[in-house]
């Protein structure tokens, strides 16, 4: 078998690979509404990886500055009797103050684990109060070991993770905690290290 060949077949299986879909139950906080629905995501991607870099969408030509969801509740958050449900939205990444995932299943409808190729690296726990108005958010914030605050902030996501999280005041679904939170950082009045 010739070289030329070999060139082939390797594109060729890379154009074939399937991209196996999760789903996130997902509630995302804008300043004026609140949408609980799903994110259809690639299974080896996290939430905090399609907030910062953009995901496998049923639209692949969605601009990554663009979260899509699916069967979506809409809620006002000044009035929580104005509301509709829709198919699906596309909602700009730089309003969302901040995104709680709840869990999430692969097409099979099983819980989904995490894939072992996605790379884990030592990080430090920080409990901190995190102000995006109306909410603070307190719980564990995550560096890089050996760095401080500051460092992630100066980083280039704009989305940064926050687990065991208590949400004051009450969102409008009613959540006052979560196991997991992405906030966006340009919405931050402040961080505060408790110590």
């Amino acid at each position: 078998m010739d070289r030329a060949s070999n060139i082939s077949k390797t594109k060729e299986s890379k154009r074939e690979e399937k991209i196996v879909l999760a789903w996130t139950n997902l509630v995302v906080c804008t300043s004026a509404y609140t949408f609980n629905g799903a994110l259809v995501h690639s299974q080896k991607q996290r939430v905090l990886d399609v907030l910062n870099k953009g995901g496998v969408a049923e639209q692949p030509r969605l601009p990554s500055d663009f979260l899509q969801m699916v069967e979506v509740d809409v809620c006002a958050n000044s009035n929580k009797k104005d509301r509709m449900v829709v198919g699906s939205c596309y909602i700009v990444k730089s309003n969302i103050l901040f995104a709680v995932a709840r869990d999430e299943w692969q097409d099979t409808g099983a819980v989904k684990k995490r894939p072992h190729d996605v790379s884990f690296r030592r990080k430090t726990q920080r409990l901190v109060n995190v102000y995006v108005p109306p909410f603070v958010l307190t719980g564990q914030l995550y560096t890089e070991t050996q760095q401080k605050v500051s460092n992630i902030l100066a980083n280039s996501e704009d989305f940064l993770p926050m687990t065991d999280v208590e949400i004051l005041p009450a969102m409008v679904t009613g959540d006052t905690a979560a196991k997991f939170i992405a906030v966006n950082k340009h919405h931050v009045i402040y961080i505060a290290e408790i110590l």
